[in-house]
């Protein structure tokens, strides 16, 4: 490449950088393509982004689903990073060969498979049988990606004294940066592609609740030794098991600096004795307001660094870029490396919005999580019954602040879901039991994908799960060692 990208480029004399979309605007999932001189710009970013998008929808998890009694046939088709699903439903419905189209909320079950739900941004698209059902997919694949590449963020950067021009180009859903590189490497007008780790979104951490994530190691986040509620305990760099000792809250400060709290512990991200320097190791401590609590978030080649107000030529650092469980984080001088960076992820708050569900598991959607006998007296037992729509299936949902987690309370037994003895071995048993502000009634929920989660009991990290992997009526749930099974994968609906 003539120039580093995210450097200076040097441009011919008068010719000011050709971009496509905000400058310094570029997120994960873009590849960095370099064309050769005597290109369209525009018109080569838009041929690479359809060329991709095509073999993506071979690719992609969806594809024809059905053909109904009147001939037609319906689809789920992805959306490509960029575009919202309701601007794809409108093109979609554009097409002369479209007659229905509507955002895949449900998921569907292909001809001959078991049930299975779709990825999240697809959209189920009714044709009319008037083409062969794999060209009409593939043709809106690519008018879909089309349009978003005239819409997203990227495209081309600077043109550079040789005429060679580098653009972001995105990778759509569900084909690997890997495969679009090597795919955009076989185009003949393409000199060179690699991962764009350069240019990501400048904007701050929207304030909420996160798992930090080390970039050494996507297992590996922000904890609390020992989930310690004392002033002064490590801050350490562990695996993740899914306890309230791993979930921080983001705190807006308002002076370009923020807090970092688990709100379990009450405790927040300090400096000991502000004595900002190399080699301090990180510890929590109660809120003070001083610039020992004070940090400045950066965004850097996707993730963030986080410098102590104090002294913002250090960086939160994990002690010898170590990957063993249980490493501190200290302060450490600036160096770029992975192990000080650091990414937010998902705003915890935000994954199910308060309201009431039900609870399907994913083996079978129409097995659903259950009070038995809609009895209301402490310890009853909660099982996977068929849906029969009472209120003994379903649940209000509320997200506690006071621990990062969320309380699921039965509609019918006005009781929350609760861990047996708050007990942590596996097969703990689930319950419903009056409300005592304990951590066996608190849950972290990881998003999986389109409706579909895994529920961890606060007091453990184990997994909400289906006995035995079975789905028959009166299935015991409880929880378990997260195994990455299809019986800790629940459909979470919201009815109300």
């Amino acid at each position: 490449m003539p120039t580093a990208y995210g450097a200076p480029v040097t441009q011919h004399a008068g010719t000011a950088p050709i971009e496509i979309g905000p400058p310094g605007s570029y997120a994960e999932g873009h590849i960095l393509v370099v064309f050769k001189e005597g290109q369209d710009p525009a018109a080569q970013v838009t041929a690479l982004a359809v060329a991709l998008a095509t073999l993506s929808a071979e690719k992609a998890p969806g594809g024809i689903l059905a053909t109904n009694d009147d001939g037609t046939f319906a689809a789920t088709v992805a959306v490509p990073d960029r575009m919202s699903i309701a601007d794809a439903v409108i093109e979609a419905q554009k097409d002369p060969f479209v007659s229905a189209a509507e955002p895949d909320y449900a998921g569907s079950t292909p001809e001959g498979s078991a049930s299975q739900p779709y990825a999240d941004d697809h959209i189920l698209v009714t044709f009319k049988n008037d083409k062969h059902p794999k060209d009409l997919i593939k043709a809106l694949a690519i008018k879909l990606a089309t349009l978003s590449a005239a819409k997203t963020p990227g495209g081309v950067i600077a043109r550079f004294d040789d005429g060679t021009f580098v653009a972001s180009v995105l990778t759509p859903r569900g084909m690997s940066v890997t495969d679009a590189i090597t795919e955009a490497l076989k185009d003949p007008t393409v000199i060179s592609a690699e991962p764009d780790q350069y240019y990501y979104p400048d904007d701050p951490v929207t304030p909420g609740f996160y798992t930090i994530t080390s970039k050494l190691d996507k297992n590996l986040v922000f904890d609390i030794d020992g989930a310690s509620m004392l002033d002064g305990a490590r801050v350490q760099s562990y695996s993740r098991n899914w306890t309230v000792a791993q979930v921080f809250q983001v705190i807006d400060n308002n002076d370009g600096t923020y807090t970092i709290k688990n709100p379990r512990s009450g405790k927040v991200l300090d400096v000991p004795g502000n004595n900002a320097v190399e080699g301090q190791q990180l510890h929590q401590y109660t809120p003070n307001g001083t610039d020992a609590q004070r940090w400045v978030l950066a965004s850097s080649k996707g993730a963030f660094t986080l410098a102590p107000k104090s002294n913002p030529s250090l960086r939160v650092d994990v002690t010898g870029a170590s990957k063993a469980p249980g490493t501190s984080l200290q302060l450490y001088r600036s160096n770029g490396t992975d192990a000080q960076l650091f990414a937010f992820g998902v705003n915890e708050q935000s994954i199910l919005p308060q309201g009431t569900y039900k609870i399907a598991c994913v083996n079978d959607i129409m097995q659903v999580v259950d009070v038995a006998g809609a009895a209301s007296a402490n310890g009853t037992n909660v099982q996977l019954y068929e849906d029969n729509g009472t209120k003994a299936q379903r649940f209000d949902v509320a997200f506690d602040e006071a621990t990062g987690t969320y309380m699921f309370t039965s509609l019918a037994a006005n009781k929350p879901l609760d861990v047996d003895g708050a007990q942590t071995t596996d097969g703990a048993n689930v319950q419903v039991y009056s409300s005592n502000n304990t951590l066996a009634q608190r849950w972290r929920v990881e998003l999986v994908g389109d409706r579909t989660y895994r529920v961890y009991a606060g007091c453990s990290g184990l997994a909400l799960d289906a006995a035995g992997g079975t789905t028959a009526n009166h299935t015991n749930v409880h929880t378990w060692t997260p195994n990455g099974t299809s019986a800790q994968v629940w459909v979470i609906t919201k009815l109300a």
